[in-house]
């Protein structure tokens, strides 16, 4: 036995003559020969390598004897206890547009100034336990309350410049009202991300996401997106474009690709994300149901295929990140009335209340959220439990766990040789080559 071995968290998919690496503990790709790869599985070659170093560095090679299952549950739970305060305000309940397959009604209210004291109040009190802070406007649609986002981003921004901790900001809005001077306003506070919404080209888009009078919400979002790459160019931030994937755009798919790669792919501001659109309830979504898709496996098989030029980083960080956010410790969602949730899509199902700058909430079911693990077979019996402890979302888990389904590893891990070779024709700046 030689002093190095491979490591048992490499995955490993052809790619004609070559072999693509995917380790899972580190969340490093690689590439390599079939022929390279299979002499390093003869033990006497491993010594031999002429770019040990990197294998190793890289996580795909470690020491004989290395006791890689406890590194695992460290890392886990280092993941599980991040340094800063992660806050979700829903800055808005209500929303301008009525989406197809959305579960809300959307009949709420925007943020309140007495919620928007507390929590300027909570950051003031607490922040010095944190190293950082990170804040996730979210909705409905948190741009029908501009104004209040505006107010206490500039408080919370202050706060953490009197109190030397860092202050960014991210935002899911739908793009409608993300014009020129909005963007200036966003930036100029500090959030640096974008997730924005476009479910294919003009008439698909149409359907899907109309306004909430029924009026077409495509070019107003492009000419908005088109005037931030113009005139943001040079600025720090990151604009993700997130595609929710339905049947009915299989056939416009490479026509999309080729859209919002003339438009964006170029810009190094601009990602790109696919997603299927699930089913979180409610009536809309019936009327789509026979249009919801179980896999991307068709719409990777475009994406490998198609000369796009688009940046997928943010898919390969969901391949990495295995545990939602919201299972972590500082991570609070807070609603526009100032009630706390577990994650922003139970919004039915509050856990406490943020009152006179301090948090009240339900310590026993906080418990029952942030321990939750999976003690199903599937699970139990897998060679890379240690990583995760089938905790990448704790709301599918805890609904898998109460109905008797079945636990989901998560979308990018339910097709992982798909991702990883998507990401490798896409962008191969993201593989280590493991030889000269």
């Amino acid at each position: 036995m030689g002093q190095y071995i491979l490591s048992k968290f490499n995955h490993y998919y052809s790619h004609g003559d070559d072999v693509l690496i995917f380790n899972a503990l580190v969340g490093k790709l690689a590439v390599v020969s079939k022929k390279t790869l299979d002499s390093v599985k003869q033990d006497d070659s491993i010594e031999r390598l002429f770019k040990k170093d990197v294998w190793i560095n890289n996580g795909f090679l470690i020491r004989a004897g290395t006791d890689e299952n406890s590194y695992a549950s460290y890392q886990f739970r280092q993941q599980l206890n991040p340094k800063g305060l992660n806050l979700t305000v829903m800055a808005s309940e209500n929303c301008n547009f009525r989406c197809a397959y959305c579960f809300d009604e959307f009949q709420g209210k925007n943020i309140s100034e007495e919620t928007i004291r507390n929590i300027v109040s909570f950051v003031q009190k607490n922040l010095n336990e944190y190293s950082y802070l990170y804040l996730n406007w979210f909705g409905g649609e948190p741009l029908l309350a501009k104004r209040e986002i505006l107010s206490l981003s500039e408080q919370l921004k202050k706060i953490c410049q009197r109190s030397s901790r860092s202050y960014s900001a991210m935002i899911t809005t739908n793009g409608f009202l993300l014009d020129l001077e909005t963007f200036k306003s966003l930036l100029r506070n500090n959030v640096f991300t974008y997730i924005i919404t476009i479910d294919g080209l003009a008439r698909t888009h149409n359907q899907s996401r109309p306004l909430r009078n029924g009026q077409p919400s495509f070019d107003t979002i492009i000419n908005n997106l088109r005037m931030i790459r113009d005139r943001f160019s040079a600025k720090r931030f990151n604009l993700q474009i997130r595609t929710n994937v339905t049947s009915n755009m299989l056939n416009d798919f490479p026509a999309y690709l080729d859209f919002i790669s003339k438009e964006f792919g170029e810009n190094p501001n601009f990602s790109f994300m696919f997603s299927p659109v699930y089913d979180w309830g409610g009536e809309r979504v019936k009327a789509v149901a026979s249009n919801l898709v179980d896999s991307l496996k068709e719409f990777y098989f475009i994406l490998q295929s198609h000369p796009a030029h688009l940046s997928l980083k943010d898919i390969y960080r969901n391949l990495v990140d295995r545990v939602c956010v919201y299972a972590c410790e500082g991570t609070f969602t807070i609603r526009p009335n100032g009630e706390l949730l577990l994650c922003p899509q139970l919004n039915q199902h509050p856990i406490g209340t943020l009152s006179s700058g301090k948090m009240v909430i339900d310590t026993y079911e906080l418990a029952k959220w942030r321990s939750c693990t999976s003690s199903a077979q599937v699970c139990m019996s897998c060679s890379e439990y240690n990583l995760c402890e089938g905790r990448n979302c704790p709301a599918r888990l805890m609904h898998a766990q109460k109905n008797a389904e079945e636990i989901s590893c998560g979308r990018e891990w339910s097709e992982v040789e798909n991702v990883v070779q998507t990401l490798y024709i896409t962008d191969r700046d993201l593989f280590v080559r493991l030889e000269e």
